[in-house]
């Protein structure tokens, strides 16, 4: 604000008595330096402001009062979990691959929730896993090097209502799913739905 009331009193200078004219340049210079780093500051304030894009919440603060925060995504200050879409996700051995397909009926079972299982059903089957991922390397890919087998990442979506029993994102449970497009695999399954029970029951026993 003094650097303009200051060109604005050469101008006037200059209309009553002549003033010069380099001032008035080397003013208006001096103005738009002073407004591009006042502009830019108010850039920085406002990008230090972090709006969330869905709902969440936030957690695990890593930033502290002092500390300064730079943009680099390879060090975040927070994380946000997403809420808008929970995905369950369960990892199958590659062998019983081509008997898994979208709609298959499946049930889940926790170790948080003992004697219970729960109605689900599978979504889709992720057509990629980390296993298939090269990552940008100046070195050529060898098949010299032992790769392990992955598990075939699959999603499902739990039926039943678990709301009722808060379970932490992230926690551990066993998926089983049947196919039951043919009467052999529907006897097995009837067996498999017993072992999960059993297994179920089994959560009961627990020694801390």
């Amino acid at each position: 604000e003094f650097a303009r009331k200051r060109l604005q009193d050469t101008k006037e200078l200059r209309r009553v008595a002549g003033g010069s004219k380099f001032d008035i340049h080397e003013y208006e210079k001096q103005v738009g330096s002073l407004t591009a780093r006042v502009e830019k500051a108010q850039f920085d304030l406002d990008s230090c402001t972090i709006k969330a894009a869905t709902d969440g919440y936030v957690t695990q603060v890593r930033v502290r009062p002092g500390q300064m925060a730079v943009p680099f995504p390879s060090f975040p200050v927070l994380t946000f979990v997403n809420l808008d879409s929970i995905a369950f996700i369960a990892g199958f051995s590659q062998e019983p691959l081509t008997n898994i397909k979208k709609g298959n009926l499946a049930e889940v079972i926790f170790p948080a929730i003992p004697g219970r299982s729960f109605q689900a059903h599978v979504v889709r089957v992720l057509p990629t896993m980390a296993e298939g991922e090269i990552a940008p390397d100046r070195k050529m890919f060898s098949f010299n090097t032992q790769l392990p087998a992955g598990q075939v990442p699959v999603q499902i979506k739990i039926d039943d209502n678990i709301s009722t029993y808060d379970l932490p994102l992230g926690t551990d449970a066993v998926v089983a799913t049947y196919d039951m497009s043919s009467p052999f695999w529907s006897h097995v399954a009837i067996i498999r739905k017993i072992l999960l029970r059993m297994q179920s029951w089994q959560y009961f026993l627990r020694f801390h």
